[in-house]
């Protein structure tokens, strides 16, 4: 596994501190070739990861200038795939962070308890961003496409539509049952919330009480009922299990 990986800190020596655990436990678990870099201010930070675009940033939330935050918030939308991990010195930071859903948050106080919590997940991660599926279309052609790119799929009569977040394509009908792909993709992150629809629980923003709202879209979907605690169940277990 090749990565890329940055550490942005006004203390430098905490960032260096941070690169050289980090790569005891990549190291521990198996992955070389990693590049990690170490930034003192997120105005470079941020530069230099328009052109690296790192795979995952460990970013120190108070600093100077343009603080953690402020940084992660300018470059998310541009880079919606990229793993960020806060660090804070301040435990109560994470409850402030939650809108551009970091990975994980690692405390200064616990770096050796959370960090390798966070190494984990990123692992995780990492090996769930490059899963694909094979589909076959409703005129019978067999296409792949990564999880990731798959917003949602909905039954409109005896059609499947898949909607895409990234790709050549916004929609495609294939050929199955709702059921069916229940049964194939709920240990992947999809969640049924209505006999109509199955939901890639990457891009849902906010859980209602008849209907879940989707990042990026903003579409409204609507949810039964008598899914609603299940789904809320299911998408907090989603969570908990891929590290969000």
């Amino acid at each position: 596994m090749s990565l890329k990986v940055c550490f942005c800190d006004d203390n430098i020596e905490i960032a260096k501190t941070l690169k050289t655990k980090f790569e005891k436990l990549m190291e521990k678990e198996g992955v070389k070739g990693c590049l990690v870099d170490i930034y003192d201010n997120a105005q470079d930070m941020i530069v230099e990861n328009t052109f690296l675009q790192y795979d995952a940033v460990f970013m120190d939330i108070e600093m100077p200038g343009i603080d953690g935050y402020q940084a992660v918030k300018l470059f998310r939308t541009r880079f919606p795939n990229q793993e960020i991990i806060f660090v804070s010195s301040h435990d109560s930071m994470v409850f402030y962070t939650g809108d551009v859903k970091p990975l994980a948050f690692v405390r200064k106080s616990k770096l050796d308890i959370d960090l390798p919590r966070a190494v984990k997940s990123l692992l995780v991660s990492l090996e769930r961003r490059n899963e694909s599926i094979e589909m076959v279309s409703k005129e019978g052609f067999l296409f792949c496409v990564p999880l990731r790119n798959i917003i949602y799929f909905d039954a409109i009569g005896h059609n499947i539509c898949v909607h895409f977040i990234e790709d050549k394509e916004t929609t495609k009908k294939i050929k199955g049952t709702l059921g069916k792909l229940e049964d194939c993709f709920s240990d992947k992150g999809f969640i049924r919330v209505h006999k109509s629809y199955l939901v890639n629980y990457r891009y849902i923003a906010e859980v209602g009480r008849t209907e879940i709202m989707l990042e990026k879209t903003l579409e409204k979907i609507p949810m039964s009922k008598h899914r609603t605690e299940d789904v809320k169940i299911r998408f907090a277990d989603f969570c908990r299990r891929f590290g969000i």
